[in-house]
């Protein structure tokens, strides 16, 4: 397996990271969270009180890597009541993702 697909962030609850996060909100910097876990994901967009963003991570329903991501959390973006607002982008890579994954 390549690399760039592993998830290495596993989690983002220290005073460091929420700080981080504060200081990218205030300087209109999106958070990018491709490449990081499932709970990483979660708590930074539960966290941003701006847009998150997947900058090159698919849906993980169409292909089963650990970048893409998972329904559960596709279902957390949105614009009405309990949702938060992302955007997630999608790899067109040639060679990615079916000849790195299998």
């Amino acid at each position: 397996m390549c690399a760039c697909t592993l998830a290495f962030a596993s989690s983002l609850y220290s005073s460091f990271g929420l700080r981080l996060i504060d200081e990218m909100n205030r300087l209109g910097i999106l958070v990018d969270l491709s490449h990081t876990s499932d709970a990483t994901a979660v708590q930074a967009l539960n966290y941003s009180k701006a847009p998150v963003i997947w900058s090159h991570s698919s849906a993980r329903a169409i292909q089963d890597a650990p970048r893409n991501v998972p329904d559960y959390i596709l279902q957390l973006l949105g614009t009405g009541p309990g949702k938060k607002d992302g955007i997630v982008m999608v790899s067109l890579a040639c060679g990615f993702p079916a000849s790195m994954i299998s």
